[in-house]
């Protein structure tokens, strides 16, 4: 079959308006592909899907991370977080918060944008969207926010007064070096999921990080759960579809801020290092490499670590973070009946699951 080349016209040709709008269309689509809402990393939220969960923390209060990349705000107490599963068709996973005070309050999950991941779009239109379920009837309400202060010190804790209902820098948010962008809202019939309305936030040419909160509008009673899945903010106007992130991919992406060495009595250690005195060993600790230099953050009591010394273990007192650097950390064990110059192993004690916590977060 011999190929036709398609007649453009001249989009200002009279009586072309259907050729016109069609070309107009074409044009929109590369645009969108050219300004990154086709391409790859197109979701600037990590774990937008809810997939990671490392910290597998049962309950949060106010401005702690939960599931990977992703914090509470609450407005008097603690909730608990869960991770769901298939939570509707098109959603492997998802995430669930549940007010668990005895007293009404308000809640919400955000996220923090690296500088680094959203700089390039400044003075550019963005569009916010995602899948929301609330197990009462009420409004939930979205928005996305600029801090235009220090680039990836930004105050976590956004919400300076939640019983405003001026949503505004001073008003409900904070107003230090934070502009609020664009606020949605959204009525919740029980239990039912629903669409979180495409919100639109151009950018100013002053942006160093962007934060992206949801919450529940009002107070809600004990017990009440809010739900999200495909959570989603992305360059250009118009809301796509959401991007899946192959899972190894998405694992590092998260590594990057945050990751827990340990925690099952299978991996018992933690890395190596030697004895330089009778009573202290110095053990490297290797992990990937993070966004800045880490914190580090020990689970349980030095007395689950002990140090494997020559097939003998030799029991830990006192663990403590001596240097940290992007990819390894330096780790002090105190113990005794050590000797100056002796290879160790720090390692779990049998039948426990210690943890060792990473963390370059925002």
């Amino acid at each position: 079959m011999p190929f036709t080349v398609p007649t453009f016209v001249a989009v200002g040709d009279p009586g072309n308006s259907t050729e016109e709008t069609a070309w107009t269309a074409v044009s929109s689509v590369i645009e969108s592909a050219n300004a990154g809402a086709l391409q790859g990393f197109k979701n600037r939220l990590i774990n937008g899907g809810f997939a990671i969960n490392q910290r597998a923390a049962a309950s949060n209060a106010d401005d702690t991370y939960c599931l990977d990349r992703w914090y509470v705000l609450t407005q008097t107490g603690a909730v608990a977080v869960t991770q769901l599963t298939d939570p509707e068709t098109g959603a492997p996973t998802g995430i669930r918060l549940t007010q668990s005070q005895a007293s009404a309050q308000r809640m919400g999950l955000a996220q923090i944008v690296e500088s680094a991941n959203c700089r390039d779009l400044r003075s550019v239109i963005t569009t916010l969207a995602g899948r929301v379920r609330l197990s009462t009837s009420a409004d939930v309400r979205y928005a996305v926010l600029e801090w235009t202060g220090t680039a990836d010190s930004v105050t976590s804790d956004v919400v300076a007064d939640w019983t405003s209902a001026s949503y505004t820098a001073g008003g409900f948010f904070n107003s230090t070096t934070l502009n609020v962008l664009a606020v949605g809202e959204v009525a919740c019939a029980a239990n039912t999921w629903r669409d979180l309305t495409a919100l639109n936030a151009t950018l100013g040419a002053s942006a160093n990080n962007i934060i992206v909160i949801v919450w529940t509008e009002g107070t809600v009673a004990q017990n009440v759960t809010l739900d999200l899945n495909r959570m989603q903010w992305e360059p250009g106007e118009t809301a796509t579809a959401f991007e899946v992130v192959a899972s190894g991919a998405e694992w590092d992406r998260c590594l990057y801020y945050f990751e827990r060495l340990g925690g099952v009595t299978g991996t018992p250690n933690f890395g190596v290092g030697l004895a330089f005195s009778t009573t202290s060993a110095n053990v490297v600790v290797r992990f990937k490499r993070k966004r800045t230099a880490v914190t580090v953050a020990f689970s349980d009591a030095a007395s689950t670590f002990r140090l494997l010394i020559a097939g003998s273990a030799a029991a830990v007192s006192a663990l403590a973070n001596t240097e940290a650097s992007r990819d390894a950390v330096f780790v002090t064990a105190t113990s005794s009946g050590l000797t100056a110059g002796d290879a160790v192993q720090l390692q779990r004690v049998d039948a426990t699951a210690p943890t060792i916590d990473i963390s370059s977060e925002l």
